[in-house]
């Protein structure tokens, strides 16, 4: 025996076993981010829509506010079921049908009233009730010292917030 010569170890045969263990695991981080990318798209959609649904009830708010001021405005009813926007006692309007929001049905408020909608709110005021001295208190709104009569208004708003899904009807009783 040569004690100069070294045996070479056989090579052992690789089964490949950490390739396929590591191919599984960059599987799962994938689909790990894949979930989280598609998670964080569905939460940005729904804080956008949570945005809109806001903007278009503040749209209303403003709606509202303008329409009860208007109503201060007028010196009579009788324009009531002549105008657009106005009708009379007993003949209300149909707010579930989109003609009653367009220009021949509703008002308007003027453009640039409210910021960062589509299309500025719409409002109706129906004319409830004219009520005497005699029978203040049925309607439970409250009493009044003089002998004028009150009328009673329905004030009812259409809003969009920025985009034409987003909307808003709120109704208000102004006296």
């Amino acid at each position: 025996m040569n004690p100069t010569h070294v045996y070479a170890a056989r090579p052992t045969r690789q089964q490949g076993s950490i390739l396929i263990i590591s191919l599984i695991i960059l599987l799962v981080l994938t689909m790990l981010g894949v979930s989280s990318m598609s998670t964080s798209t569905m939460e940005e959609r729904m804080s956008g829509n949570s945005r809109d649904q806001s903007r278009a009830f503040q749209a209303a708010e403003v709606g509202l506010r303008r329409a009860e001021a208007f109503i201060d405005t007028i010196a009579s009813t009788e324009a009531f079921g002549q105008n657009t926007g106005l009708y009379a006692q007993g003949d209300p309007p149909d707010i579930g049908a989109e003609e009653t929001w367009s220009d021949l049905n509703s008002i308007q408020l003027p453009d640039g009233s409210v910021a960062g909608v589509t299309s500025q709110p719409r409002y109706v005021i129906e004319h409830m009730a004219t009520q005497g001295q005699d029978d203040i208190n049925i309607g439970g709104y409250g009493e009044s010292s003089g002998m004028a009569a009150i009328d009673t208004y329905r004030v009812t708003v259409r809003a969009t917030g920025g985009s034409d899904d987003a909307v808003v009807i709120l109704q208000s009783y102004y006296r």
